[in-house]
């Protein structure tokens, strides 16, 4: 892409005469235009011509009193008669989370029920082998079988107490938009100078 030079640069001006410290001068008011979205910004900043102003010798001041591009913040350079363009990047966050223990702890047994049903009584002390005979008991020798080594499986997850959540993120800064690289959108500012 090219950069924005000073041909790139339109100035709609009134100007009107001004005392300096004794000294004759102008004062001019109105807007200078630049950006069309795809020129660059050139490194340094926007140059101006003073003459287009209507101040052909010293250009003392320029106060920016608006503008139509709100993406940008705009700081004039009195050294070298240039409009420099800042802007704040995108703001980013990350989001970390630790867990710093867990929990432990126990469910429920379930429960097993043994119902009657035809079968070979005998097999049936071993679980599940056969199903029962009608109205037969699970027994041995005339006693109730204990069924035993049902246990209630133990479980570890995260205490949700014991997490730990940290939000970075970069502060919001104005930087000076890069030279070369950057399409300056187009800007319309609304600008009192003054100069001789």
């Amino acid at each position: 892409m090219t950069d924005i030079v000073a041909a790139n640069v339109s100035y709609s001006f009134n100007i009107k005469d001004k005392q300096f410290k004794g000294r004759r001068g102008f004062s001019a008011r109105g807007t200078i235009s630049f950006g069309n979205g795809s020129l660059t910004y050139p490194s340094g900043g926007i140059p101006l011509t003073k003459a287009k102003i209507g101040l052909p010798r010293v250009l003392r001041s320029v106060e920016i009193l608006g503008s139509n591009a709100s993406l940008y913040q705009f700081e004039f350079d009195y050294t070298n008669s240039k409009i420099r363009l800042f802007q704040s990047p995108a703001g980013s966050v990350s989001l970390s989370s630790n867990s710093a223990g867990t929990a432990s702890g126990n469910v429920a047994a379930p429960t097993i029920s043994f119902t009657s049903n035809s079968g070979n009584v005998a097999a049936d002390k071993v679980i599940g082998v056969n199903a029962l005979s009608n109205g037969a008991a699970l027994v041995a020798n005339t006693a109730l079988v204990n069924v035993i080594g049902v246990q209630a499986p133990a479980f570890t997850g995260d205490a949700l107490s014991a997490h730990t959540h940290t939000a970075t993120g970069t502060a919001g800064r104005f930087v000076e938009l890069s030279g070369g690289s950057t399409a300056v959108q187009a800007c319309v500012l609304e600008v009192d100078c003054e100069g001789y």
